[in-house]
């Protein structure tokens, strides 16, 4: 190590623009003690039922996640140690991790041979954890909300079949984001909270066999997304002040052919 540091630090003093630039990157990296890095790890614990029968199929679980030692990368003009493994202008570094526990409900109703009904909810909360000094540095202190994360998802779809003819139908809810209170903000500075919103998405497909000397069977499948065009952000960029914005309505058809 101390000889390829010496290697980086002549070369960096030739004259030339080019060997310049490549060589401090090379000091980045060959001055970098990745052994002051922490790998992140997880405990997860889920603790469930399930039961069933002829029509009901129900389950609930409850979980905890622990994630200790989260990399994160850092602003230079933060004053705070870390490691500079790519050049860029900032630091990586642990910054404790995130607590998360919650739980899950799923039940599909079979209400006879051909239509059935299933729906589904999830119930989050994700907070930071670590010390105050990494956590003001990194945007946050220990027991802000993680940014971007969910709090309630809900969905509900329906499923018909009749023959060779099948139908779909299913909506998804997905909570607020970023919620006003959840964060410190004289360390996070200003949070957009991002509206709760629902997709509607529809299928309808078509399958069946055919003895023919040139196809065996065939499916057509027609699909639209985001059914009722309902304008939204999508996910988050990780900062909480920009977002993604949803996919409009799309519409596919498919047709798929077995020789």
């Amino acid at each position: 190590m101390v000889s390829a540091l010496s290697h980086c630090c002549s070369c960096c003093s030739t004259p030339s623009a080019l060997n310049t630039l490549v060589s401090c990157f090379r000091i980045a990296k060959c001055s970098s003690d990745l052994a002051a890095i922490d790998p992140e790890t997880a405990e997860n614990i889920d603790i469930g039922i399930r039961y069933s029968d002829d029509n009901i199929e129900f389950s609930a679980t409850y979980y905890t996640i622990d994630f200790d030692n989260r990399i994160t990368f850092i602003s230079a003009d933060s004053g705070v140690g870390g490691i500079n493994y790519d050049g860029a202008s900032g630091v990586y570094r642990n910054d404790g991790g995130i607590e998360s526990n919650g739980f899950e409900l799923s039940l599909n109703y079979q209400l006879n041979d051909n239509w059935s009904i299933y729906s589904s909810y999830t119930n989050d909360d994700s907070s930071y954890v670590g010390s105050k000094e990494i956590g003001t540095a990194a945007g946050f202190l220990p027991g802000d909300k993680v940014i971007n994360s969910v709090d309630d998802m809900f969905v509900l779809s329906t499923n018909y079949n009749q023959g060779n003819l099948r139908i779909g139908l299913s909506a998804k809810y997905t909570g607020k984001r970023n919620e006003t209170g959840s964060y410190t903000q004289s360390v996070s500075g200003e949070r957009f909270e991002a509206d709760d919103y629902t997709v509607v998405d529809l299928n309808i497909g078509y399958g069946t066999s055919i003895n023919s000397s040139v196809f065996k069977s065939f499916d057509l499948a027609f699909v639209v997304n985001n059914l009722t065009d309902k304008s939204y952000v999508s996910t988050g960029t990780g900062n909480g002040k920009t977002f993604f914005i949803g996919a409009p309505r799309t519409a596919s058809l498919t047709f798929t052919a077995d020789f």
